[in-house]
Formats: structure tokens, sequence, C-alpha cells
């Protein structure tokens, strides 16, 4: 049995000598990752260094420039926005001013026509007391000549 243990332990070296490549991949991805990482390490870096350079240019070049422009441009722009709000404004007050006049008037008129409502409520009302009135004058007499 030993025998048999012992080919079969031989065989095992023999097949992972020819066939198992582990361990030489291993290191050989080893290598490339360490090669791929130092590569872009060195590109990501200068990637860096460009772009803090295009920040300060930025910072020291163009963006004093744009708030100079945009003081500029604003200026104006705000100067008229204040005088389309005062416009704005002076047309608001107007139409306000117009508005209360309307209702003033607009109650002016309906006073006048409640007051003219109720005097012809009150000329009617005395115009039927008095046909009322008449009427039962009338109709007492007719009583009193029938009744007599």
């Amino acid at each position: 049995m030993a025998s048999g243990e012992a080919v079969a332990k031989g065989c095992g070296n023999i097949f992972a000598r020819l066939f198992d490549h582990r361990s030489a991949l291993q290191g050989e991805s080893r290598y490339f990752v360490k090669e791929f990482e130092k590569r872009r390490g060195d590109r990501d870096f200068e990637q860096i260094k460009q772009s803090v350079e295009m920040v300060k240019d930025v910072q020291h070049c163009l963006l004093p420039e744009n708030v100079k422009m945009s003081k500029d441009f604003l200026s104006p722009m705000q100067e008229k926005v204040d005088e389309v709000l005062a416009m704005t404004s002076d047309a608001m007050k107007t139409e306000q001013e117009a508005e209360a006049v309307r209702q003033r008037n607009d109650r002016s008129e309906s006073e006048r026509d409640l007051k003219e409502f109720l005097t012809e409520c009150a000329r009617k009302k005395q115009e039927i007391d008095d046909n009322c009135e008449k009427e039962l004058f009338a109709f007492k007499s007719k009583l009193s000549s029938t009744g007599t």
C-alpha cells in the first residue's frame, strides 16, 4: 500500500508541475498590477497637476475679469429693473386708486338706487293705503246705505 501511495503522490507532483501554474501566474499578475498602478499613478499625478494649474489660471485671470464684466453688465440691468419696479408700483397705485373711486361710485349709486327704491315703496304703500281707505269708506257707505 505504501508503494501505491507513493505512486499516487508522485503522479500528483508530476501533474502539479505540468498543469498547475497558479503560483507562477499569481506572481506574474502581481507584477503586472504593480506596473500598471505605477504608470497609472504617474499619469494621475500629471493630470492633477494640470488641473491645479488650470484652477490657478481661472482664479487669477478669468475670475476677476468675469466678476468685473458681470458688475459692468448687471449694474445697468439693476437700474432698469429698479425703473420697471417703480413704474409697476406707480401703475398698481393708480389702478388701486381707480378701483377705490369705482367702488365709491358703485356704492353711492347703490345707495341712491336703494333710496329711490325705498321712496317708491313708501309712495306705493301710501297709494295702497289710500286706496284701501277709499274702498273701506265706500264699502262702509254701501253697508250703511243698505243696512238702514
